[in-house]
């Protein structure tokens, strides 16, 4: 567990033993403020690196893989439409080297001034979305995850103020959908 006191602030990684690449299931409490945010930028739940990321706040959504290139999952807020989003990077047998993103179904129009769980189980071949123990979203991975085995950070500096996360869980395999 991570993030239990508090709202997570930019600074504070998981620290999380031994994350695996993929084969998990985390789970956090969002909260997206229901006033206005000028912020432009996609407002990133959370990503994987070694170090925490910067992000401006007139990044695009076509940024995001130039931003967080170590990271092999990123969920995030669309700032206009207020749809939830998660991509996997991935690659293929083929061109190992050639990371492409596979994104899942965006949730549309998520709630905002309520908190809400939202569950994600990653597995090496499909994505699972809950959200307050719904199913909202699945999708088959058509690639292979990119491995990394870094800690999971919370919104950076940037959108910390349009979106926060707490609560966080990690368990070290996949959930099934009753628990």
């Amino acid at each position: 567990t991570a993030w239990t006191d508090a709202p997570a602030t930019n600074a504070m990684k998981t620290a999380i033993v031994n994350p695996k690449s993929c084969d998990y299931t985390i789970s956090f409490d969002v909260l997206v403020p229901a006033t206005y945010q000028p912020i432009t930028a996609p407002r990133v739940l959370f990503y994987r690196s070694a170090t925490e990321v910067a992000i401006v706040a007139s990044a695009k959504t076509s940024d995001l893989k130039s931003i967080f290139p170590t990271t092999n999952i990123l969920a995030y807020i669309d700032s206009s439409k207020n749809d939830l989003n998660v991509y996997v990077m991935t690659t293929s047998d083929a061109a190992a080297s050639v990371f492409t993103s596979e994104s899942l179904p965006p949730i549309k129009n998520i709630p905002q001034g309520t908190p809400f769980r939202l569950s994600i189980a990653f597995m090496p071949n499909y994505v699972e979305v809950y959200i307050d123990g719904k199913l909202n979203a699945t999708t088959i991975i058509k690639g292979t995850p990119v491995r990394t085995e870094t800690q999971f950070w919370p919104p950076p500096a940037s959108v910390a103020s349009a979106v926060q996360v707490g609560k966080f869980y990690y368990w070290p395999r996949a959930l099934m959908a009753s628990e």
